[in-house]
């Protein structure tokens, strides 16, 4: 009975581990090819370093004068970046309602610059004095947490907590894009361009270069060249790719997915010793009944079935074992992500399969031997 417990909780620990590492990798696809709303490819963002009493006018500047580079095929500026973590959050009010938003300031074409879709409305425009006022832009979350029709958002006005003598008028509605990671719902954000409140303009911060994919090191070796001669001289170019600064979200994941395969690799090989090295061992105290039914006229077949039976309802019980385990805590950690696949059938299915294959591959091995015992050895004293 010993004996029987530890294989079947080797066998266990097995089936959570293939159930795991299976649910593991279709969540780590499922995030990989997610429509994020919006690309970062080729975006080289570079933060400013040195303290400027007006940054604005440094990023104007830097806009007009960058644009000469080769290589370079259009430049915006954003608060709101996707993987940079940096936001502010505050109250909008309507009426008698109030939400929490993400606001962000940005250039004209900022969104159109990382190709997030517009659902409704339109665009803000450089040349309409409103549009650097008192019009805005907001995304799906925050129409639907307001509760109205895209119709709707766009007649209200609302009131932004930072700024509440300002009527704010709502005059697009982009798609909703992800600007965290896959762990978090997105939230309502509102943009607007950044001369639009007198302290925002102060907060402009970096300046986003999109590259042609043509000559991508070429173009960011003359960025770096004019930044340290002409821009922020011995300070360091501290810049980055937003696609790849993104992706930094997922490593965490592709390193469970990877430990998670190592240690089913792992868990796998020990049972299956120890199955071989257990069904070794009854196997050989059952030789001389192998001997006597043989005998008798049984088909190697039936020998080979009668010893591996035993082990495989073993396999069977272990793997009826860990389905309850393996289902609470796998959907344990899928309740991480805000986007996440449902729980799968497959993985259960495929670790009774796989589990019942091994098991049958390794024993009847075994058992196939034991078919060939020398039949006067065993029957000589009877």
């Amino acid at each position: 009975w010993l004996r029987n417990g530890i294989l079947t909780l080797q066998l266990i620990i097995s089936s959570f581990f293939i159930i795991g590492s299976i649910i593991v990798n279709q969540q780590v696809k499922y995030m990989m090819n997610k429509d994020l709303g919006y690309s970062g490819k080729q975006i080289l963002m570079v933060n400013f370093s040195e303290e400027n009493p007006k940054p604005w006018l440094k990023y104007e500047r830097l806009k007009n004068e960058m644009r000469k580079i080769q290589g370079i095929s259009d430049i915006s500026y954003g608060e709101v970046v996707p993987g940079n973590g940096r936001s502010s959050d505050s109250n909008m009010d309507y009426m008698d309602k109030s939400i929490q938003a993400q606001h962000g300031s940005m250039d004209y074409n900022y969104l159109k610059f990382i190709n997030v879709k517009l659902k409704k409305g339109r665009w803000l425009d450089s040349k309409l004095a409103s549009d650097t006022i008192s019009n805005v832009l907001v995304n799906e979350a925050f129409v639907k947490k307001f509760g109205w029709s895209d119709e709707e958002a766009l007649k209200n006005i609302f009131h932004p907590g930072f700024d509440y003598q300002k009527d704010y008028h709502i005059v697009g509605i982009v798609k909703d894009f992800n600007i965290r990671n896959l762990k978090t719902t997105i939230e309502p954000i509102v943009f607007f361009h950044y001369r639009e409140t007198d302290w925002k303009r102060f907060d402009v911060y970096n300046i986003q270069l999109k590259i042609d994919p043509n000559d991508i090191d070429g173009t960011v070796k003359r960025i770096k060249s004019y930044w340290q001669k002409n821009v922020e001289p011995g300070y360091p170019f501290d810049s980055y790719f937003i696609d790849k600064k993104f992706a930094e979200s997922f490593v965490k994941y592709q390193k469970q997915q990877t430990l998670f395969t190592i240690l089913n690799a792992m868990v796998l090989m020990v049972a299956l010793l120890g199955l071989f090295a257990l069904s070794s061992l009854m196997i050989e105290q059952k030789l001389k009944d192998v001997a006597i039914r043989k005998t008798l006229g049984a088909s190697n077949r039936t020998l080979i079935f009668g010893l591996t039976k035993q082990f495989l309802w073993i396999t069977f019980i272990a793997v009826l074992i860990s389905i309850p385990i393996s289902y609470y805590l796998m959907n344990e950690w899928l309740k991480d992500f805000a986007y996440r696949i449902d729980m799968p059938v497959l993985p259960f299915v495929l670790s009774l399969v796989i589990l019942l294959l091994l098991t049958f591959s390794v024993v009847s091995i075994k058992a196939y031997q034991a078919t060939k015992v020398n039949l006067i050895k065993y029957l000589k004293y009877e």
